[in-house]
């Protein structure tokens, strides 16, 4: 795929798979904006989702269903017909918007549809659209404005971590993204460890709290994080 300008980024996201192919627990807790957990995804979806879901799986052929492990990254702004061939050709999961796909909110908007239109004709899944808009150092979207771009590592309490997700996935949502690779829960004690100004701030109990709370607040904010089912469908 060199000479189509696709990346060798080739991620396996089990992540992804896992949503995809595995009833997670029911009995994962999903209180309160101040709880230690996020819900499940079997909590998110309806029995006539599930059934869907499975139905979509079970109708995959071997070569569909290797395909949605692999999410890949591509060069511009813009799609170009032949990414958009080789991207349905292939028949991966998804793709990743990094900073260099993106300039303005109307572009960025623009893109996604097309890659929805070129690029998933014909699968047996529609293409997720991800990102990693962390906020701080990690923004994609730096039209979000400085409320969204504020950083995990500066995030105290679940109440504002919670706050935090419904913006950012709302916005995220609006876009049409249907994934971030959000929030960075990495224990990072000093500044001298790699992540430290990137991931949530505290010790593993504090960090598993603060970062269960950013993605209740993906959830309701947008639907980030399950996907939307009735687009996959």
């Amino acid at each position: 795929m060199k000479k189509y300008a696709l990346l060798g980024v080739c991620l396996l996201c089990v992540t992804v798979a896992l949503l995809f192919f595995l009833r997670l627990s029911p009995e994962e807790s999903a209180s309160t904006n101040t709880a230690t957990t996020a819900p499940s995804l079997a909590e998110n979806l309806t029995d006539l989702e599930k059934d869907r879901v499975h139905t979509m799986v079970a109708r995959m052929s071997l070569e569909e269903k290797v395909g949605q492990l692999f999410m890949v990254s591509f060069s511009g702004t813009t799609l170009s017909d032949d990414e958009a061939a080789w991207l349905a050709g292939e028949k991966v999961g998804g793709v990743i918007l990094l900073g260099k796909n993106v300039s303005t909110r109307e572009q960025s908007r623009a893109l996604i549809t097309d890659i929805h239109e070129r690029a998933s004709s014909g699968l047996a899944a529609s293409l997720l659209v991800a990102t990693d808009q962390e906020g701080g150092l990690v923004s994609r979207f730096t039209f979000f404005g400085p409320k969204e771009r504020y950083a995990e590592s500066a995030v105290a309490t679940p109440d504002a971590a919670f706050a935090l997700g419904k913006l950012r996935g709302t916005l995220l949502r609006e876009l049409g993204v249907d994934i971030n690779f959000s929030p960075v829960v990495d224990v990072a004690t000093t500044p001298e460890d790699f992540m430290y100004e990137r991931a949530v701030r505290g010790d593993a109990k504090t960090v598993a709290g603060l970062g269960a709370a950013l993605i209740r607040g993906y959830r309701e904010g947008g639907g980030t994080l399950p996907p939307d089912w009735n687009r996959r469908a």
